[in-house]
């Protein structure tokens, strides 16, 4: 009897404390913070629009005058098109990366994860 009353003591427990850790670990892996960087001409480019998609939401953003911008988005996300006057540019956000330098003039999108580069790829331009 000691057993079986020792046994749903620690079965409560574990379920309480299980309750505790479950959102904290959740929480944790739902959204990042991505930082992204135009550039044209050699200069930033403000006014820029910044479209983001996940599988079941769309954020927008627009880059400052320093041709800047910077978001919170989930972890799903995985399409990024850049607009501004002009052509538009689609491409794919690489998991684990917190900034995104865009650079028209030398045609490349420069992805970095912890200040370090990790991929760069060719950007093709399109029209709407």
């Amino acid at each position: 009897m000691k057993n079986l009353i020792a046994f749903l003591f620690l079965l409560v427990l574990c379920n309480i404390h299980s309750q505790n850790i479950a959102p904290t670990l959740i929480a944790q892996n739902t959204n990042r913070l991505v930082k992204f960087e135009v550039i044209e001409n050699k200069n930033p480019l403000p006014g820029a629009s910044i479209y983001i998609k996940s599988m079941y939401n769309f954020y927008s953003i627009t880059t400052d005058f320093e041709g800047s911008a910077q978001i919170e988005i989930p972890n799903d996300i995985s399409k990024i098109e850049i607009s501004f006057i002009g052509p538009y540019v689609s491409f794919t956000l690489k998991e684990h990366i917190d900034f995104v330098k865009i650079d028209f003039d030398k045609r490349k999108v420069f992805f970095f994860e912890n200040k370090k580069l990790k991929k760069k790829i060719k950007l093709k331009l399109l029209q709407f």
